[in-house]
This record gives structure tokens, sequence and C-alpha cells, in this order.
């Protein structure tokens, strides 16, 4: 029998929007995946989550994911009190699902500065790493990075071609700010559930 494969999504999700749900739907078609994981942190080491309790952001991204079935919500950050670490998280996994590929799927920002997470050269040694492209980066520079990576850290790391969708949280949250329409840029639901908690109303009208 064989090992399974299951991708690893991290990340605020302050909200998760459309462009994370293609990303990972191309990653879990073309690695043919198991399952992939959406892994919501509870406090991020890289990014601020405003005033959005952790409680919002999780249950935004459950409604996002709910119908799809090879979709599933981790909840091994939202339990950690402290800041999260994407090493600690990949050793969690490791020491319970030891015949277990890992495959965790980053965005070309964070591949570029991969080098300097924490004990990153450790981590590209455990754990298989997905690039996905942005249009903002130029694919050359990115896999030149990726290659130095290799060269560099031994690390298991591949690009991935996915469309360029060029939504973002801190777009969608502007938007809301400026009483603007996000509509096809998250899901109906997120969406809605946006607007009947006012979530992001006032952050961005006073910035």
């Amino acid at each position: 029998m064989r090992n399974k494969k299951v991708g690893l999504m991290g990340g605020t999700f302050n909200p998760i929007h459309n462009g994370h749900l293609i990303m990972a739907e191309y990653v879990y078609e073309s690695y043919q995946l198991d399952k992939l994981l959406f892994i919501p942190t509870s406090i991020s080491v890289h990014k601020k989550t405003s005033h959005i309790s952790p409680k919002d952001r999780l249950e935004m991204t459950r409604l996002a994911i709910a119908s799809n079935d090879h979709f599933e919500i981790c909840m091994i950050d939202m339990e950690r009190a402290e800041k999260t670490y994407t090493i600690d998280t990949i050793q969690s996994f490791r020491n319970k699902y030891s015949h277990t590929h890992f495959y965790f799927i980053i965005g070309a920002d964070s591949a570029l500065g991969l080098q300097n997470w924490k004990e990153a050269e450790r981590l590209m040694k455990i754990c298989r790493f997905i690039v996905v492209n942005r249009a903002c980066y130029p694919s050359k520079e990115l896999k030149n990075h990726i290659q130095y990576l290799k060269d560099q850290y031994n690390a298991t790391i591949e690009y991935m071609k996915t469309p360029d969708i060029e939504i973002s949280s801190s777009m969608i949250r502007e938007r809301i700010g400026s009483n603007k329409s996000i509509k096809y840029m998250t899901p109906e639901c997120v969406e809605s559930y946006i607007h009947k908690h006012k979530l992001y109303y006032e952050m961005e009208r006073k910035i």
C-alpha cells in the first residue's frame, strides 16, 4: 500500500478568497493528493491578523471549503497559544503520521524568503515544498531562487504554474473599507459572513 500524499496550506486566511481555493485545487489535482489540509494560524509570525478573531477566520475558512470533499480544516496551529512556526507544525505531522508524504504549498513571496524561516535547513529536509506562481513575481527570478534552495539546502521544492488570479486578502479588506463590492472575489458564503458580522468595516476606514 502506497504512502498517503497530503497537501498543507497554512495562512491567516484573513479572509480566505477564491485565489486560495483555485491554487489548492490545482495542486490537489496535479499532485494526485489524497487530501489537502487548510491550517489557519492563530498568531502568525509574519502577518498581522488585525482585530479579526481567530474564530472568525476559522469559520470563514470552514465555510469556504465545506463543499469540497477533499479539503479539510486542521486546527493544529489554532490550538497553540503561542506564535506559530512551520517547523513545529511539520514536525508534529511527521511524528503522528510517519508514513505520509506532506507537501507544503507556498506562494512566490514566501518562497523568496524561505531560507529565513525558523530552522529553515531542517525544515527543507523534512518537508516537500510546492511553490505556486504569482503574476507580480518574475518566473525566472523565482525559478532561479528555487534552484538556489535546492543547491544550498538540498531542498525538495518544485515550481508549479497556476492561473494568474490576482486576488489578495488585503485587497478584499481595502475594498470593504472603501464600501466597494467583493463579489466573485471570495465564495458567497464568506462574503455573507463578512457582511453579517461587519468584519473589516471599521478597520480599513480608519487607515
